[in-house]
């Protein structure tokens, strides 16, 4: 999202659920009426037992009971449907793609469709998880499972996808496209990211990134970056601080749009802007550190080695980001105040 990002290896497991809800809808379109040997011959002795073996994980199954007398015109179009939507990501390039099974349908049974399955995600993001069975693994499906196959397919990334903040309230593994509006992406593995709870639930919410938009002018997860699109920029504010904007890299119309787009779900760079102070002074204490750093080993300092230091030392940071909190908008800042504050830090640090 913020930093180009990978999709975690833990991607198969949930497309293993997302094949399990298309098999039990595909087994209450071919049925008329369903009983528990019914089910039992469909699935197997183990995994019906698993299944019927607590209350927990039998909302994971009991719904096409229900699902299977629906009228057959309907059980078909909704699995059309969910199959329609699961392939969103093979049509990311296509402006007029649409969701089908939406959220909020006046229709109760596609309502009672969604709800069966956002419960799957309940479970993957709870203490227990979601049973390996369904997923046909031997290990629980669980939201830490899945940070830690992030963290390590993308370079030990620990802040939030979207704002660059710190995970240090717990790990939210989260939806982009909400799964309120968009049930049959509730354990998509396009779909999620690890996003800070501020992110999630103070700012983004329910908020629906395609209102006004397409799959072509939204940022998307795992196949857009904002900032390889985009810069930092900040300018003096008159009163002692700084202002900060992105500013795309080119006068491509779309990024233009999925700037807007980004900051009306996540109030980026808004965010930083509030916390602007912070980011600076932080910014500031590093880059001293570093360079007292170089004095004591013993290096000469004068205005051009601070500044080969000052530049090597973002180069360094920049390695570094989304390991660390706001490491991305620091570094934008050092390098912003590269040519506006040499001469204070050298008077600070004793430097001719």
């Amino acid at each position: 999202m913020l930093h180009p990002t990978e999709l975690p290896e833990y991607s198969k497991q949930l497309e293993k659920v997302l094949d399990f809800q298309e098999r039990l809808l595909e087994f209450g379109c071919r049925m008329p009426e369903i009983t528990p040997d019914d089910f039992r011959d469909e699935l197997g002795d183990e995994l019906f037992d698993w299944l019927t073996s607590t209350r927990q994980l039998r909302k994971l199954f009991e719904p096409i009971y229900e699902f299977a007398r629906l009228p057959q015109d309907e059980k078909d179009a909704i699995l059309a449907d969910f199959r329609h939507d699961r392939t969103f990501w093979d049509h990311k390039d296509n402006a007029t793609f649409q969701f089908r099974l939406l959220g909020g349908s006046t229709n109760k049974n596609r309502q009672r469709v969604g709800t069966w399955l956002i419960g799957y995600y309940k479970r993957f993001s709870g203490t227990v998880g979601l049973d390996g069975p369904i997923s046909e693994d031997v290990q629980s499906i669980l939201k830490k499972s899945w940070f830690d196959a992030y963290r390590k397919k993308n370079k030990q990334r620990n802040t939030c996808a979207a704002c660059d903040g710190s995970m240090n309230h717990g790990i939210t593994v989260e939806h982009f496209l909400p799964k309120s509006r968009y049930p049959a992406l509730s354990m998509h593995p396009y779909n999620l990211l690890p996003f800070c709870d501020k992110c999630n639930n103070e700012i983004k919410g329910e908020k629906d990134p395609l209102k006004g938009h397409n799959l072509t002018t939204i940022f998307i997860p795992y196949r857009d970056s904002v900032r390889l699109v985009a810069h930092l920029e900040f300018s003096d504010d008159g009163k002692g601080g700084e202002t900060i904007q992105f500013v795309p890299n080119s006068s491509d119309p779309v990024v233009d749009s999925q700037l807007q787009s980004f900051s009306y779900l996540f109030d980026i760079p808004g965010q930083w802007q509030k916390n602007i102070h912070e980011i600076g002074e932080s910014a500031w204490r590093s880059l001293h550190r570093h360079l007292r750093g170089l004095q004591r080993q013993g290096l000469t300092m004068d205005k051009t080695t601070v500044l080969k230091a000052w530049e090597a030392f973002c180069d360094d940071l920049e390695l570094d980001w989304g390991t660390d909190h706001y490491l991305f908008p620091k570094t934008e800042w050092l390098r912003w105040a590269k040519d506006r504050k040499l001469d204070q830090v050298c008077q600070e640090l004793g430097i001719p």
